[in-house]
């Protein structure tokens, strides 16, 4: 019965420090899924800068010089 119970406790303990693993495990996943999408938003920032600029340059020299 004693056996058995510390069996017990240290089972319990050890789905703790499973849980506590999964838990740190899915805030990386997370995280670094945080952070693809800050890059993709970032690459899209800048192809629409890069387009904005193209076309602010080809506005400056269709304009009438004079």
């Amino acid at each position: 019965m004693a056996k058995d119970l510390v069996r017990t406790r240290r089972y319990i303990s050890k789905f703790y420090g499973m849980k506590t693993q999964l838990q740190a495990v899915s805030l990386r996943i997370q995280t670094m899924r945080s952070n693809q999408q800050m890059a993709e938003a970032m690459k899209g920032a800048t192809k629409v800068s890069t387009l904005s600029k193209s076309q602010a340059t080809a506005w400056r020299y269709q304009q009438p010089q004079g």
